[in-house]
C-alpha cells in the first residue's frame, strides 16, 4: 500500500536514540543517597532488579536488544535483595521500604527530560522506579524541564538522571554513555592530569573515575581503533561493566520512517543521528 500511495515505511534503521540509560551521581547532595551510590554493591542490586525485557516489550515493543556486549543483563531480584541485605539495609519503614544501613529513610528521585518524551525515557523511568520499588527502594521518577534539569547536576541535585542511550554507546569508537563530565554525572569527577581547568583531583574522585578519565584522555593521542586505541577501550569497557555507574537498559532499538519517494538522499539502512533529516542534506526530486 505504502509503494502505490508514492512512499516507503522503513523499519530497519537505528536513528539517533538508542534506548535509555540510567545514571547514578555519586556526588550528589544528599548525602545518605550519596554514600549508597558510592557502594559499587548498591548500584549492582538497582543492575539486577532492572528487568531490561519488561521495558522492551513495554516501551520497545519488543525489537530492541539487551545490552549484553557492554553490560550485564541478568534480572535477578533475589541477588539484588541479597546485596541490598549485606550493605545493611535491612530494616524497613512503615511503608516497606528499606532504611539506610545506619537507619535512615532513603528516598531516590530518577530525573529525565521531558522533551526526551520521543526516546520512551518516561515510560522507562517509569518501570525503572517500579522495580526498584519491588526490592524496597523508595524511587520516584519525575520529568524536568531541560533547562532546569542542566541547572540542577550542575548543583548536584540530581540524583539518578535517566537519558536516551546513543549508538555510540556501544561502538568502539565512543562509549557515549560514560563520557567525562557528563552533566547527568558528577560534574566535578572529569579530572586527569594536565586538565586545564580542574587543576587538583577532587578528594572524593574514585580511584576508577580517575583510570577511566584519564584512559579517556589518552585515546585522542591515537588513531581510532588502532591496537594502542583498542587496549585503552578495552581498559574503559572493563571499568564500565565492573563498576556499573551508568545501567544501559536496552540497545539497537529500530526506528521506524515513512519516507516519501520524492526525497532524495535519505538513508534506509544502518544508524545515523537526527541531522539528516535536516533538509540542507535531504532534497526533492523533480
Amino acid at each position: 500500500m505504502g509503494k502505490e500511495k508514492g512512499y516507503d515505511l522503513v523499519l530497519n534503521l537505528y536513528l539517533h536514540a538508542d534506548g535509555n540509560t540510567f545514571f547514578f551521581n555519586g556526588c550528589t547532595n544528599d548525602p545518605v543517597v550519596r554514600a549508597l551510590f558510592n557502594d559499587v554493591r548498591f548500584r549492582q542490586a538497582c543492575n539486577y532488579a532492572m528487568n531490561r525485557q519488561e521495558i522492551n516489550d513495554n516501551v520497545f515493543l519488543g525489537f530492541a536488544k539487551l545490552p549484553d556486549n557492554i553490560q550485564d543483563s541478568e534480572y535477578s531480584p533475589e541477588k539484588a535483595n541479597a546485596l541490598l541485605d549485606e550493605i545493611g539495609m535491612t530494616e524497613r519503614d512503615s511503608n516497606g521500604f528499606r532504611l539506610s544501613p545506619d537507619g535512615q529513610p532513603v528516598s531516590i528521585l530518577i530525573e529525565y527530560p521531558t522533551a526526551a518524551a520521543m526516546y520512551g525515557v518516561k515510560q522507562a523511568s517509569e518501570l525503572f522506579a517500579a522495580q526498584l520499588q519491588e526490592v524496597g527502594l523508595n524511587v520516584e521518577p519525575r520529568g524536568t524541564d531541560d533547562a532546569v534539569l542542566t541547572e540542577r547536576a550542575i548543583s548536584k541535585d540530581v540524583q539518578i538522571g535517566a537519558w536516551e542511550t546513543y549508538i555510540g554507546a556501544t561502538d568502539k569508537d565512543a562509549l557515549f554513555t560514560v563520557q567525562p563530565g557528563w552533566t547527568l554525572w558528577c560534574p566535578d569527577w572529569a579530572w586527569y592530569e594536565g586538565h586545564p581547568t580542574i587543576t587538583e583531583k577532587p578528594a572524593d574522585m574514585p580511584d576508577e573515575f580517575v583510570d577511566y578519565v584519564q584512559a579517556v584522555q589518552d585515546r585522542v593521542q591515537y588513531q581510532p581503533r588502532s591496537p594502542e586505541d583498542a587496549a585503552l577501550y578495552e581498559k574503559l569497557l572493563s571499568v564500565y561493566k565492573d563498576h556499573y555507574w551508568a545501567l544501559v537498559s536496552l540497545t539497537e532499538v529500530p526506528t521506524s520512517k515513512i519516507i516519501a519517494h520524492r526525497l532524495g538522499n535519505v538513508t534506509r539502512t544502518g544508524s545515523a543521528s537526527g541531522f539528516l533529516r535536516s533538509f540542507e542534506i535531504i532534497y526533492i526530486k523533480e
